[in-house]
């Protein structure tokens, strides 16, 4: 059975790792959570990473306390286990890590740079409507409802939920299946909308210019 503690040295060297997966957790602007097993799982690896960035800065500068260390035979505490400027340095760490992935994982970045160098052929998005979009951004689109109408603009809003799709399309060119092409300002798209597909026209946005149909 485990004792105090030894509890006390799980839950210090834990806390880093959760703390970042928090942060990453808050800033997260798309993409599915995590489940409590993947929690837990992600929580051990993110403190591996952060206590051996610590204890890196701890050997070389010296002026850090080394919470936990290993004698030869088995984990000890140290006296100083509270030492504040200690604590405050590894929570940084903690907290940085968790900002810095964020904006890797929100932007695309990460996988992206994986992608070329063929690691992987993943994006990191939980479906393709999402990858679509994140990849692509604010370029033209045209979409084509099963009853033949035909809406030209680009995606200023769009779901997250490949289950739920939902779009919000601005500067929007309208081809009904009979009559004339007319303008609006926005449109909103979703499900109930029958979407037939969705084509990726050549114009981007910055050209000023609306995609031909």
């Amino acid at each position: 059975m485990i004792n105090t503690i030894e509890a006390l040295k799980i839950f210090i060297f834990l806390i880093p790792g959760f703390l970042t997966i928090k942060i990453i957790e808050f800033l997260r602007t798309r993409g599915s959570w995590d489940s409590a097993t993947e929690v837990i799982v992600k929580g051990f690896l993110w403190s591996i990473f952060i206590w051996i960035i610590y204890y890196c800065f701890a050997n070389y500068f010296g002026f850090l306390v080394k919470p936990i260390y290993y004698d030869g035979k088995d984990l000890v505490m140290s006296q100083n286990i509270l030492d504040l400027q200690s604590l405050l340095f590894l929570i940084a760490i903690a907290i940085l890590l968790g900002i810095i992935t964020s904006v890797l994982l929100n932007n695309g970045w990460l996988f992206k740079a994986l992608r070329i160098l063929h690691l992987t052929r993943m994006t990191g998005e939980d479906d393709a409507w999402v990858s679509m979009f994140s990849r692509y951004g604010r370029i033209w689109i045209k979409v084509t409802l099963k009853d033949g109408h035909e809406f030209v603009g680009w995606p200023e809003f769009y779901s997250e939920s490949n289950e739920k799709k939902s779009i919000v399309l601005t500067d929007v060119s309208v081809y009904p299946p009979k009559g004339k092409m007319y303008e609006v300002n926005n449109v909103f798209i979703n499900e109930n909308s029958d979407i037939h597909f969705i084509q990726i026209l050549n114009e981007v946005i910055n050209n000023g210019k609306k995609g031909q149909k």
